[in-house]
């Protein structure tokens, strides 16, 4: 899908109902992304993503265009899901949705694999590792996103990184979070 113009946004931003609309489905498969590797793939992440959407839309006629459409968005997206956020049983495992990635059953278990990992990484590193590597924002935009420097997120993600590769080895020599990440990158493109 195309990026919204921002003609489109400041349409969006007065009330017009297609241009709402172009802005919301633009920025959903990334949000609901962004909520499901946060926070695993339960059933609840749905309806964040949904109370998150809905944050957005009714916080559209304040976005001032001091940072990207997305990097606002995602942030209103992490607060929105993070104040219903309930604990989650280490144990617990939820399919990945076949909307998220469109890839093979091998590629699908990898990835899935590294959703779980996840849940075991501290939020912050967590959230860092989800902003610049599963949704390839920049360090700025990551930065923007969680209310701290560039340098901050980056050495997050970079801890992120070693833990990740560290819980993917166990076990499995081949399997590792950059080979994930490879096709995490073939399914988006």
């Amino acid at each position: 899908m195309t990026v919204p113009d921002l003609d489109t946004v400041r349409r969006a931003q007065k009330g017009d109902i297609s241009a709402q609309r172009f802005v919301l489905e633009f920025l959903y498969p990334s949000v609901r992304k962004h909520l499901g590797f946060l926070f695993g793939f339960r059933p609840e992440v749905e309806d964040w993503t949904h109370d998150a959407m809905i944050e957005i839309l009714r916080a559209l006629p304040s976005f001032r265009h001091r940072s990207s459409l997305m990097t606002w968005a995602h942030r209103i997206a992490s607060r929105t899901a993070s104040k219903k956020l309930t604990p989650l049983p280490t144990a617990a495992t939820h399919e990945l949705p076949e909307s998220v990635y469109e890839v093979d059953f091998v590629a699908r278990v990898e990835i899935q694999r590294l959703a779980w990992c996840l849940l075991n990484l501290k939020p912050k590193k967590r959230e860092a590792f989800v902003l610049l590597e599963v949704l390839e924002m920049t360090a700025q935009e990551a930065a923007a996103v969680l209310g701290t420097f560039a340098n901050t997120v980056a050495s997050r993600c970079r801890h992120a990184r070693a833990e990740l590769e560290q819980m993917m080895r166990g076990g499995e020599p081949r399997s590792s979070a950059a080979r994930v990440l490879t096709n995490l990158s073939a399914a988006r493109h």
